[in-house]
């Protein structure tokens, strides 16, 4: 049996720079990091559609999931089109851009993490269209199951849980 999957909540991208790091910055005690390397995954409830869509039998590895986010601007095409090919998305502008998370790796260590992210609680009218949509597609039948996938970016409202 096929299953659909709703998921709703925060997306987030997750950077990852690697490097090696031999000696220290002579500006404050912290190394130097040489860079070899970087990858841009999904994080957040994007990563959540990512592990469902790798769940399915091979043979069934079709879009089986509905994700519902907020972007503004998704700089990374590449990611776009790997979330598109796990189901339908249903994109809600807020004016916001989607959370990424830096983090600086040197010698299998993670060094820092840099946050670029706004929190925020998506406008009324948007969480009235979040629920209308839901609403559409609860209402054919199309899902098996709800996932609500909540990293306190400001999705996932009291409202907005609330009803589902």
């Amino acid at each position: 049996m096929k299953s659909n999957i709703l998921i709703l909540g925060d997306l987030i991208i997750d950077n990852y720079i690697y490097g090696e790091s031999s000696r220290l910055s002579p500006e404050a005690p912290i190394p130097i990091v040489n860079k070899q390397s970087e990858e841009y995954i999904l994080g957040g409830a994007g990563n959540v559609a990512k592990n469902i869509f790798k769940l399915q039998p091979k043979k069934q590895n079709q879009k089986n999931s509905k994700l519902f986010g907020i972007f503004l601007d998704f700089e990374n095409t590449d990611l776009k089109e790997e979330l598109q090919s796990f189901g339908e998305i249903y994109f809600i502008n807020d004016d916001l851009k989607v959370p990424k998370k830096t983090r600086i790796i040197s010698n299998d260590k993670q060094i820092v993490r840099i946050d670029e992210e706004q929190i925020f609680e998506i406008s009324l009218q948007n969480q009235n269209r979040v629920l209308q949509q839901f609403d559409e597609i609860i209402n054919f039948n199309e899902i098996n199951c709800v996932v609500l996938s909540d990293y306190n970016k400001g999705f996932l409202t009291k409202y907005i849980c609330s009803y589902i």
